[in-house]
């Protein structure tokens, strides 16, 4: 059910976990008994659910989160600001637990028949937080790919630009 029904009060509803708190080493011995994986011979993958759009769908609903990209553009660009801002810190620490080969950002922006905004609102409310987001996994040495469901082909070129190695 969407809990925020005010772009304009997301602060007041959307909390962050903190990230010090998490058991990053627990973790750490856990996937690698699971994985058991040959660094030298695997590809290890890091799956980075709910991207910035599809975490504001959650909070909101399609409906309600389409209309307030519109409506309330500037809040929904301090709601993607803060959530990126929390992925790069989530970042930095998989980066320094699990040492990635790669990073999958996960944000469904599209249908089987297209975008669910123009690529116009795409490039200028959601692009830069995939571009931030992108930097920071380069940064830490890992490679940044987007898993996008639907027909994004439009904005496949903008992907390309802010360092998208792949899109599945």
């Amino acid at each position: 059910q969407p809990v925020l029904d005010d772009i304009e009060k997301w602060e007041d509803v959307v909390k962050f976990p903190n990230l010090d708190e998490y058991d990053w080493e627990g973790s750490l011995a856990m996937q690698s008994a699971i994985m058991g994986a040959d660094r030298d011979q695997r590809v290890v993958e890091y799956g980075m659910w709910n991207g910035q759009f599809l975490r504001l769908t959650h909070l909101m609903g399609f409906e309600n989160a389409l209309c307030a990209m519109l409506e309330e553009p500037e809040a929904c660009d301090a709601l993607f600001a803060a959530i990126t801002d929390y992925k790069i810190k989530l970042v930095e620490r998989i980066a320094k637990h699990f040492k990635p080969d790669i990073i999958t950002s996960y944000d469904d922006i599209a249908t089987e028949r297209g975008l669910f905004m123009s690529p116009g609102t795409y490039r200028s409310l959601i692009k830069p937080h995939h571009k931030r987001l992108n930097d920071a996994i380069r940064a830490n040495g890992i490679v940044p790919f987007i898993h996008t469901c639907g027909k994004c082909e439009e904005i496949i070129p903008d992907y390309i630009e802010i360092g998208t190695s792949a899109w599945t």
